[in-house]
């Protein structure tokens, strides 16, 4: 409505009275006359003003077309009369014609004396003004029998009136007057015509938003659905508000606060409605909302808050968002019907016909067309709602054919296969003894291959246990090689001072000084033979426990000295094979760890298996790497985990992490497997990460996993109940 009030101001153009005082109807044309000249406005309440005999010199010819700015006369007396002296033809006397009425304010109507019509409460007291907003209502009125006749109407406003200020009819008083029938009320016919209207209105949109939610509630991944309903839904109750204030029974116009919440919920419905239809369009060509949507979202909730304070050029608001939001919707349409979604097309002709109507409607407006406005109206809330109830249903049907022609495929599938399957047990009773007899040859060729299957395994876990021992031997004779350099080197040295002290006690003159130094520094070199002759004997004594065989028997059991002793026994063991092997490996150890009960050879075994494969891993990749800057790193950490509180369940973490070629998700899944293994042939017997997998897991109650990312690295977890700790 606002929208209607913007044209009309636009195409608002004063009116120049004639030279004459009497307004001149000869005749009535389908078009109707605009009574816009010889009007005399008086600014006094004087109820002498509304007789037919009355006549005075004291008024002020005006238009009272205009907006209420336009005549300061009227606004200023805030109460007043205008009066208007006809001159009827002969063929228009005591004949019933039509009239509209545009008008904001109060007012009293009279005929030749007499009141036709009241609008409102005319009173120069707001609390008793009751203002009434009417724009091109239709009302019937008899005329006198004389040839010289009166229309006077008593007109009232109060300026802090809010819908005064809102300004939606910018009319003071606007009358066109119609040829008529006898006996018909005008108002009555138009309310019924648009009452029609509206009524189809409401059963197409009623009767889609149901359907649209019903194939939603029976679709729900098809959330188009969900947003057209919504929009069908929001469309519906914006034509209901319209339904109720001007329902037939009512034959007067609404009043302004009426006209003014009608104005209000139904723009504020119909931009809701708009952004609903938006999301459908998104849903239904799966795009992304764009920037300007949100543009639109939030351009919607400012207009729906601040419209109904802003003035009449406020109207300019929703014709720009709706406006917007048929720029936004064309362009997709089109684009979606040029790549093939050939249904688009309907829903592009409906908005680009509701924008076409738009343009007739304006120029109805402007020419004062009820009929055309009441037709356009409901041709552009109709046919984007049309258009989407035809696209729906195409869809709709098209899914239900595509069901249709699933449903005969499979119904075609199942007898192919029932007579597949009755073939098959025909064969299969016709080779039911031949299979019997295979049965029993492949049963025992499998109880030879299973036996020779376990005499394998039992030879390749054998070779892993051995090829373990061998890389434990390996890193304990490099581990030992470094104290018995020293035990070496202190021994030569002792040796020369020993010569050295027999020369000088020789000496006919003896240095005493360098005869004590010299039993000093073998005192000190004895030390150092003994205490790298201890630390030797240590390195023979714990290797040879941790490389005996397994007594299964759990001891308490220091984690943390237990990996460094392996990974550096896994170092220098792979160093004695390929001096060319180097790499960085580092620690970080929990020094709070406890001692749990664990058997230390078996989680020896698995660490050494780890920290191999870790080394390994780094090695390939610096041998197939042609970066330079790459540096093979391994690392072992250990961490204690201690529950919440009251929860239970603390363990010791053990983390082997490196920086290698890493493992594909393929790879990951099967690490544990037994016999599985990256490895080229001969370097690998695939069950050292199995055997390691089934101590962790069911001699210790622990869990062994894996990450890794490929070209980045892996990382073994072991994880170790603690509920036998000791501190």
């Amino acid at each position: 409505m606002r929208l209607l009030t913007l044209i009309l101001m636009i195409f608002s153009f004063p009116s120049f009275a004639q030279s004459s005082d009497i307004f001149h109807i000869d005749s009535l044309s389908t078009e109707g006359v605009l009574l816009d000249k010889e009007w005399m406005f008086y600014s006094d309440d004087n109820g002498d003003y509304k007789r037919a005999d009355f006549n005075t010199k004291d008024g002020v010819l005006v238009n009272p077309t205009l907006l209420l700015d336009q005549l300061p006369v009227v606004k200023r007396s805030g109460i007043g009369w205008f009066r208007l002296k006809l001159q009827v033809d002969s063929s228009l006397r005591n004949k019933t014609v039509g009239i509209t009425l545009s008008m904001l304010g109060a007012a009293e109507m009279y005929l030749n004396g007499e009141r036709v019509y009241q609008f409102g409460n005319v009173s120069t007291n707001y609390s008793e003004e009751k203002t009434q907003a009417t724009f091109m209502s239709a009302l019937n009125l008899k005329l006198g029998n004389s040839e010289k006749q009166v229309l006077v109407v008593r007109y009232s406003y109060h300026p802090n009136n809010m819908y005064l200020k809102v300004g939606a009819i910018p009319n003071c008083l606007r009358v066109i007057m119609y040829p008529l029938n006898e006996n018909t009320n005008y108002y009555a016919l138009s309310v019924k015509r648009t009452s029609l209207f509206i009524s189809i209105i409401l059963t197409i949109e009623f009767t889609s938003a149901f359907l649209t939610l019903f194939f939603f509630f029976s679709f729900p991944s098809r959330k188009e659905y969900l947003y057209y309903g919504l929009y069908f839904a929001f469309q519906f109750l914006g034509m209901f508000v319209l339904t109720y204030f001007t329902s037939v029974g009512k034959l007067l116009p609404p009043s302004a606060n009426e006209f003014m919440l009608m104005e209000f919920l139904g723009t504020s419905l119909a931009m809701v409605a708009s952004l609903f239809y938006l999301n459908g369009l998104y849903a239904l060509l799966q795009l992304r909302k764009t920037r300007f949507y949100w543009f639109l979202l939030w351009y919607a909730i400012i207009s729906i808050v601040a419209v109904p304070f802003l003035p009449a050029w406020g109207g300019i608001f929703p014709f720009l968002f709706f406006l917007l939001t048929c720029v936004e919707i064309l362009p997709v349409y089109y684009k979606a019907a040029r790549k093939g979604f050939r249904r688009a097309w309907i829903l592009f002709w409906s908005i680009l016909i509701c924008l076409l109507v738009m343009v007739v409607m304006t120029k109805a407006v402007i020419e004062n067309d009820a009929e055309t406005i009441t037709m356009s109206l409901t041709i552009i809330v109709l046919t984007p709602a049309l258009g989407l109830v035809i696209f729906l249903a195409l869809d709709f049907a098209s899914i239900s054919l595509s069901l249709q022609n699933r449903i005969v495929e499979v119904e075609e599938l199942s007898k192919k296969t029932l007579a597949q399957e009755k073939e098959k047990q025909e064969i299969l009773a016709a080779q039911k003894g031949t299979l019997e007899t295979e049965v029993k040859e492949r049963t025992a060729e499998l109880s030879r291959s299973l036996a020779d299957l376990k005499s394998t395994q039992t030879q390749l876990i054998q070779s892993e246990k051995l090829a373990s021992l061998g890389e434990l031997t390996a890193g304990i004779a490099h581990e030992i090689q470094n104290p018995l350099n020293f035990v070496n080197n202190f021994s030569e040295l002792s040796v020369d001072l020993v010569k050295d002290l027999k020369d000088e006690i020789e000496k006919p003159i003896q240095d005493k000084e360098y005869i004590g130094e010299l039993f000093d520094d073998l005192s000190q070199n004895q030390e150092k033979i003994n205490h790298h002759g201890k630390r030797a004997s240590s390195i023979v004594k714990g290797m040879l426990e941790h490389s005996r065989a397994s007594t299964g028997v759990k001891e308490l059991t220091d984690i943390n000295k237990l990996a460094d002793e392996y990974l550096r026994l896994s170092y220098h063991g792979l160093r004695a094979k390929d001096k060319d092997f180097n790499a960085d490996f580092k620690t970080d150890f929990d020094e709070n760890l406890p001692k749990i009960q664990v058997i230390p050879q078996d989680i020896g075994r698995v660490l050494l298996n780890l920290i191999n494969n870790a080394f390994y891993a780094v090695n390939q990749r610096k041998l197939l790497s042609n970066d330079e800057s790459y540096t093979p790193s391994v690392s072992v950490t250990t961490h204690y985990s201690a529950p919440p509180l009251g929860a239970g369940g603390a363990s010791i973490i053990i983390k082997v992490k490196d920086n290698g070629m890493g493992m594909p998700e393929s790879v990951r899944t099967k690490v544990f497997q037994p016999f599985f293994t990256t490895k080229p042939t001969g370097q690998g017997t695939g069950l050292g990460l199995s055997l390691a997998y089934d101590i962790v897991t069911k001699g210790h109650a622990g869990t062994l996993e894996v990450e890794s990312t490929e070209g980045v690295g892996s990382e073994f977890i072991i994880k170790l109940p603690s509920a036998f700790q000791s501190k």
